[in-house]
């Protein structure tokens, strides 16, 4: 089964976003991989995902209350149309991430037999830069030479970063070429 999802960052405007294609028989271990991947996160930070009053991450990062989520795959999760889970990537920061299903296809033409980007908006927020609020101000920085800021936003995004910019080639051949090393992985 093909499931095509949306994931959106949440309370981001302009909306981060992609529209994914991934197996349902991926583990939420999987899944953390593909929406790293995607979003254009370093996997550098502790992650969880919420699904109703159940939390998974990976056992090694020690998130309390955490179930294994390389034991549950998503079919398990997200088993129809509609359903969502929430994935939060850095708990310091609280980058939120809706993750809904879209739709469901036993055999789907544009699944090319890994996980797949078809669309999205926007360039994913640096790491460490204070959650959505701080990267409000770290693009405010970066857009006006005048912000006490600039040099620093400059020097940490360099000055061709642009926030509006979807590198969607560059993340569908990160998703082939990692994808066959994560599938049978934690």
């Amino acid at each position: 089964m093909t499931y095509q999802l949306r994931v959106s960052l949440q309370d981001s405007g302009p909306e981060v976003w992609r529209r994914l294609l991934v197996p349902g028989e991926a583990t939420l271990a999987n899944l953390h991989w593909v929406l790293q991947t995607a979003m254009g996160w370093t996997s550098s930070q502790l992650h969880v995902f919420n699904v109703g009053d159940k939390a998974y991450s990976d056992p090694e990062l020690e998130v309390k209350r955490t179930r294994d989520e390389s034991k549950v795959q998503l079919r398990k999760v997200a088993p129809k149309v509609g359903r969502a889970v929430v994935y939060e990537y850095d708990l310091r920061d609280r980058w939120l991430h809706t993750v809904e299903v879209e739709s469901l296809a036993d055999k789907d033409e544009r699944y090319p037999g890994y996980p797949h980007c078809l669309a999205g908006a926007n360039a994913c927020p640096p790491e460490n830069c204070g959650g959505v609020r701080g990267y409000y101000e770290l693009q405010k920085a970066l857009a006006n030479p005048n912000h006490p800021g600039h040099k620093e936003a400059v020097i940490r995004l360099g000055v061709t970063f642009d926030p509006r910019t979807l590198l969607l080639d560059s993340i569908n051949r990160s998703l082939r070429v990692g994808w066959p090393g994560q599938f049978g992985r934690r």
